[in-house]
This record gives structure tokens, sequence and C-alpha cells, in this order.
């Protein structure tokens, strides 16, 4: 079975209305890199980027927003290193495991200023908000996620993969 993403392939689970936020944890057994987020996340949503931390197996990343604000690193700050670090989204990952904690945009100018880029899945309380949409604007967007998913080596069962002079 194709996996999307844990989250959401055996359904997706609403989001409580009251929750307040909570801890988002990596993967690693010794000396996790723990995050403090005091909100409810928004636009939770699919990415096919191949940029985006995903977990093993799947072809889609979960992300959704919190204020800046409201996100803080609580233990283990030394573990995390930015990713790429001239990428305008600034992807802290643990030096450990590899896991994104969370991505920040650092241009003041920039409309996304001001949001912090999470992956809820790593944490372990209940209640975030549900992934509502897959991120892509345009006609083009769907082709562009395939072509995404199609360069990193998946190709769906009984097919030879997309229309030929995909790239």
């Amino acid at each position: 079975m194709v996996s999307i993403h844990p989250s959401v392939d055996n359904g997706i689970k609403p989001g409580a209305k009251d929750f307040a936020g909570g801890t988002l944890v990596c993967s690693c057994a010794d000396k996790a890199v723990k995050v403090s987020v005091k909100s409810q996340s928004a636009h939770n949503h699919a990415c096919g980027c191949t940029k985006c931390w995903k977990p093993k197996g799947a072809l889609f990343s979960i992300v959704a927003v919190v204020p800046r604000a409201k996100l803080s690193v609580t233990e283990n700050a030394d573990k995390l290193a930015i990713v790429d670090p001239s990428a305008v989204i600034q992807r802290y990952a643990c030096k450990g495991c590899g896991v994104h904690m969370y991505s920040r945009i650092e241009k003041k100018d920039h409309p996304f200023y001001g949001l912090d880029f999470i992956h809820t899945e790593l944490s372990p309380e209940s209640g975030w908000s549900e992934p509502t949409f897959r991120l892509g604007l345009g006609d083009g967007a769907l082709l562009t996620e395939w072509k995404s998913v199609y360069k990193r080596g998946f190709v769906m069962q009984g097919t030879a993969g997309p229309s030929p002079g995909v790239s």
C-alpha cells in the first residue's frame, strides 16, 4: 500500500477546538530535542516538495503553521542545525536523527514572516488542527507535485510512471 502520510492514511482526525498547543519531540532516544508550541496549529496541509521532512515511507509531508512568538525550543537546542542556510525557509533539523523540528522565515518582508512551520505528528498530544488542503496554486500545482514525487523514485503500481516528456 502507498503511504501518503501516516497521519492521513487511515482517515483524518479532526482537531480539538479548545486545543492550546503541545510539545514537539524529535526521534532521538537520548537527549531528544523538544519544542514547546503554545498555540493551536493552522493551515495544516500536505506538501510533496523534496525539501520538507517526511516520515519514512511517506510521499508527502504534513505541515502546519503557528505564530512565531508561540514557539520555543525547550530542550537540547544545541542539537539543532539549519538544513540549508541559503533557503528562504530555514528548516531546523536535529543533528542526531534528522527530523525537522520547525521551519522559520527570517525575511521580514516575506508574506509568511511571523509564522513558523511545524510537523504536528512529532507531538504526543492529540488535538492539533487536521490537514485541510494540499499546498499548491494554479493548474500546474498537482503536476509539479507529481514530478517531485516521481523524481524521488515513486511509481504507482500498474503504471510506468508519468507521461513521456515529464521531467
